[in-house]
C-alpha cells in the first residue's frame, strides 16, 4: 500500500496530534460523501486535496472557528463524556 492509499489515522507523535489520510483515500471518501453529486469527476486529486486542506484550515465562521476547531471541540467533549481519566473535573474527588 502506498502513502496515497493510507487510511485515515489519528495519532499522538512527538508531542503533536497528527491527523493523516492518503490523497487517494480522501478522494474515495469525498465521492462517498452525502453531498457528492453523481457524475462529478475529480480531474486533479492533488489539487483538490490541497483545496480541501485549505478549506479545513482557513474557512472560518463568523466567530473565527473552522471545521477542524469544531471537530476537536467535539472530540474533547466525547473524551470527557466517556470518562477520560486524564483530566479532573471541578467537583471530582482530589487525588491522593
Amino acid at each position: 500500500m502506498s502513502e496515497r492509499d493510507q487510511a485515515l489515522t489519528v495519532a499522538v507523535e512527538d508531542g503533536r496530534l497528527v491527523i493523516s489520510i492518503g490523497i487517494d483515500t480522501l478522494m474515495i471518501a469525498a465521492q462517498g460523501g452525502n453531498d457528492w453529486v453523481e457524475g462529478t469527476e475529480i480531474l486533479d486529486a492533488d489539487a483538490f486535496a490541497a483545496e480541501i486542506a485549505d478549506r479545513l484550515e482557513n474557512e472560518e465562521q463568523e466567530d473565527g472557528t473552522t471545521d477542524i476547531h469544531l471537530a476537536i471541540d467535539r472530540a474533547v467533549l466525547l473524551a470527557i463524556e466517556n470518562g477520560s481519566e486524564a483530566i479532573r473535573l471541578p467537583g471530582d474527588d482530589e487525588y491522593d
